[in-house]
């Protein structure tokens, strides 16, 4: 495997005339798809909470605010595919007990549609995240208030039509090419590992990936799945396989303490150490730190084949937010 160039070489920014659109302190969920980089910001200098989606182009090098909510709503987790792009639409007044609506968008046509609305409050750990893989829409749908029982939703945007994966304890789910991948309780209680299921096929059992036992936030895409372990506390290991091999044995990327958080490109991982770290799928090709020494937790970071997109921190709150692009590999 060719190692990734460092990526110090940053091939592309936001425009600095996007940066006062990030002067304020809240903004979140730097996503990256297709020819769009979007993020959940506040409204206005006055407001404590993000409630409009921002969506830039790349192709054509202008922004655009598809999403605005009002009251106590905030929009969170964005996740786009093609021209549709999905969030989620909560009031987080009460971490305890969260109303929640899934929503997409057609950033062309123009047209939001709500998919989904909450039955019942849930715990904000629990707020469904929806994905998008055109045509299905994926998340995880609690099944009780106070309890950590869920189930997989695979939602066809196009015929309206509703699959259900049963699951134990399901939590974070992605999808990469014709599969989607969550987490979930394995052998026994407190035992979680890496699952995959066809998104096209309801006769797919799901297929279990990993038997540590030890798997959190696992997300897959550009043929790689990610996750860190334990599942409490600290990270103490990122770990990573091809995704569309069923071969494939979980590569090791890095050990010893970390921030987690790892995010696949095509071909390496990107996870937070101190600074943001990056590794092809081997545990001997030094790893790369990206030339940022503050990235901002809240917007995270995101990768789309050998691109990864973050978010500059700020060392006083008057500093702008940027965003930026950087060719890490390829």
């Amino acid at each position: 495997m060719t190692a990734a160039r460092p990526a110090g070489r940053l091939r592309r920014r936001v425009p600095a005339r996007l940066g006062w659109l990030l002067l304020a302190a809240v903004a979140t969920d730097v996503t990256l798809w297709s020819h769009y980089v979007a993020w959940a910001q506040e409204v206005g200098a006055a407001a404590s909470i993000p409630q409009q989606l921002e969506v830039y182009d790349l192709d054509t090098g202008t922004t655009a605010t598809p999403v605005q909510v009002s009251g106590h709503d905030e929009v969170a987790l964005p996740h786009g595919d093609g021209d549709l792009v999905a969030y989620t639409v909560a009031d987080v007044t009460n971490e305890d007990a969260v109303t929640w609506r899934i929503r997409t968008t057609d950033l062309r046509r123009h047209v939001t549609v709500d998919i989904i609305q909450g039955r019942f409050p849930v715990s904000l750990i629990l707020l469904p995240i929806p994905v998008v893989k055109l045509p299905y829409l994926v998340w995880v749908e609690p099944l009780q208030a106070d309890s950590l029982e869920a189930q997989v939703i695979v939602y066809n945007v196009e015929t309206h039509s509703r699959r259900v994966i049963t699951a134990k304890q399901p939590h974070t789910v992605s999808v990469d090419g014709a599969w989607l991948f969550f987490d979930a309780t394995s052998d026994a209680p407190g035992k979680r590992d890496a699952f995959a299921a066809r998104l096209d096929s309801a006769s797919s059992a799901p297929r279990r990936l990993t038997h540590s036992g030890r798997v959190a936030y696992p997300w897959a895409s550009n043929g790689v799945l990610a996750w860190q372990e334990p599942i409490a506390g600290d990270p103490d290991s990122i770990w990573g396989e091809r995704d569309d091999d069923p071969s494939a044995t979980p590569v090791e990327i890095t050990a010893g303490r970390n921030q987690g958080n790892a995010v696949p490109g095509q071909g390496f991982v990107v996870w937070l150490n101190g600074q943001l770290a990056l590794r092809p799928l081997d545990s001997v090709t030094p790893r790369t730190m990206l030339p940022d020494q503050h990235p901002n937790i809240p917007l995270r970071w995101a990768a789309l084949g050998h691109t990864v997109a973050w978010a500059s921190g700020q060392a006083t709150p008057q500093d702008p937010l940027v965003i930026y692009l950087a060719q890490v590999g390829g």
